[in-house]
């Protein structure tokens, strides 16, 4: 199953700009599955500031459509990767789906206008050498609220890991930028 985002810069910005002006509906997180019994997210153990989702998120948007964010290589080894198109899995496969809604409905992240999407473009740090690579991407929200979701893991809390397979919401802008 091919989760591979638009492989060049204008493209990646291109696909994320569809963001502004639509409002978020509602949020699923996937993880992938690594037991029958994984009856809870792993998500959500170190902060509540951020959740760390060891494969990706999808974002249901007022209009019908559908975003998804995971991590990728397009770029890089590991980079933040969207692209309009549901990850496709099928829950309790090779990865569970988790209803995310009311936890970003409590940070006034849906049904409130989408402003602003950006990319943090960053050098390369391991070969092959394919140019910068996007780590972040930053979405501003009419309420004032801001998510980050970035190519990083966050193990409890105690290890923290850039340029991963995973997938981190960060609710707290300053927390973001002070763990990645």
């Amino acid at each position: 199953m091919n989760h591979q985002g638009p492989r060049t810069r204008v493209d990646f910005e291109k696909t994320l700009q569809q963001l502004v002006g639509r409002r978020i509906k509602t949020v699923s997180y996937f993880e992938i599955l690594y037991g029958e019994s994984q009856s809870q997210p792993m998500w959500n153990r170190a902060s509540d500031s951020f959740d760390s989702l060891d494969f990706g998120l999808q974002l249901e948007l007022d209009d019908g459509s559908i975003f998804s964010v995971t991590w990728g290589t397009e770029f890089t080894q590991h980079n933040v990767s969207i692209r309009q198109a549901p990850l496709g899995f099928v829950d309790g496969e090779t990865a569970r789906r988790w209803d995310a809604a009311e936890r970003w409905r409590e940070r006034g992240l849906l049904d409130a206008p989408i402003i602003s999407a950006r990319t943090t473009w960053l050098p390369p740090h391991v070969p092959p050498d394919k140019g910068e690579y996007p780590q972040d991407v930053r979405l501003e929200f009419a309420s004032g609220a801001v998510v980050v979701m970035s190519a990083f893991e966050s193990r409890d809390g105690e290890l923290n890991i850039g340029m991963t397979d995973h997938i981190t919401v960060f609710f707290d802008e300053v927390e973001a930028r002070r763990m990645t």
